[in-house]
């Protein structure tokens, strides 16, 4: 398993950011409130994964790596459900 350095980390929190950004502006096949539900639901993963990248601090690097690629993957199915 790979271990997530902080700058990967990072790096996935900015190309989050850009996909939500890109998501809000979209023209969905959603209309307006579900497009909104997903949304917020994800800048609620967003925000989960922020708090507990300062809980995994204090974890071991593989299972931090662990929890965080299950997150990240969370993001991606529901930025996706979007587009």
């Amino acid at each position: 398993m790979d271990i997530i350095t902080k700058d990967r980390l990072d790096k996935h929190y900015r190309i989050t950011k850009e996909a939500v950004e890109k998501a809000k502006s979209s023209k969905s096949r959603f209309n307006e409130n579900i497009k909104n539900d997903f949304l917020n639901m994800i800048e609620s993963y967003f925000k989960d994964a922020k708090y507990l990248e300062v809980i995994l601090n204090q974890l071991s690097l593989s299972l931090q790596s662990y929890i965080i690629q299950v997150l990240f993957l969370l993001l991606v199915d529901s930025l996706f459900q979007l587009l």
